[in-house]
């Protein structure tokens, strides 16, 4: 008698635990299931809350988890984002539990920290840090407000730590508003073919290339549109976040679009 015989008469394995928490999914077409469409929100009162001269330092969450049923703050089921509100010559701490946050100065001038790295910015600028370290973002002369986006859902979904500094995917980068206005200069003398999906530029950080992206799993980007263009048709599902979001210098009716997307693939693949 074969060891697999003797031991079958015994072997009680759907009487445990571990078989008691399985479960199967027999639909005739395995790639039916889809999540619930997120729901269109507009979030006003927090935009109004950031935008008010009276409002004091703090950080202003974009959270609709009541909403989409999740245990922890998230804007989209993959995006958290928030912002900054940074009265002149203040100072605020935050520390985000993700693979990494990224900035748009929306107005004034300041400076940020985060390991070690020092990043001075101004209006227009993007930036961006490794998540898990604690960044201290101080105003200068004036009033700041800042944009934020991480992937902090990402890793609360899969009960995921952000990586120890040294291991970090990225490292601190800055896209100084100069280099990007000097970037679309290049895109709007660009002519337009069946080719094009847009006016934009796309913020990729070194240690992710040859991937246009700028976190493991985000995409960002400054999309414009000329007064009266429609943008084609694309399969990308950004998370489009607004042209007030975005200083105005001389960029024409531009939106921050925010993505979640995949590194592995050398493409983005948007949520």
């Amino acid at each position: 008698m074969t060891v697999q015989a003797q031991l079958a008469p015994t072997r009680k394995a759907t009487e445990t635990t571990p078989a008691r928490r399985a479960r199967y999914h027999i639909a005739e077409n395995g790639f039916s299931f889809s999540w619930p469409a997120v729901p269109t929100h507009q979030f006003l009162a927090e935009r109004n809350r950031a935008m008010d001269a009276n409002t004091p330092t703090s950080t202003i969450d974009l959270d609709i988890s009541d909403t989409l049923g999740t245990a922890y703050p998230a804007t989209t089921p993959a995006l958290l984002t928030r912002y900054v509100k940074l009265r002149a010559g203040e100072t605020i701490r935050m520390t985000c539990v993700a693979s990494g946050e990224v900035y748009y100065v929306m107005k004034g001038s300041g400076e940020s920290r985060n390991a070690g790295e020092i990043i001075e910015w101004g209006d227009g600028d993007v930036f961006c840090f490794p998540g898990g370290s604690e960044t201290t973002h101080r105003a200068g002369e004036s009033d700041c407000l800042l944009f934020c986006a991480t992937d902090e859902p990402l890793l609360a979904f899969a009960r995921l730590r952000a990586p120890a500094p040294a291991q970090a995917a990225i490292a601190a980068t800055h896209w100084p508003a100069e280099e990007i206005d000097r970037h679309f200069e290049t895109v709007w003398q660009r002519p337009v073919t069946d080719n094009t999906t847009g006016h934009s530029v796309q913020f990729q950080t070194a240690g992710l290339a040859p991937a246009p992206i700028t976190l493991p799993t985000m995409n960002v980007a400054i999309n414009t549109l000329a007064p009266g263009i429609d943008q084609r048709p694309h399969r990308q599902r950004p998370q489009r976040l607004g042209r007030r979001h975005v200083g105005y210098r001389h960029r024409r009716n531009a939106a921050l679009a925010v993505g979640v997307g995949c590194a592995l693939a050398h493409r983005c693949l948007f949520a």
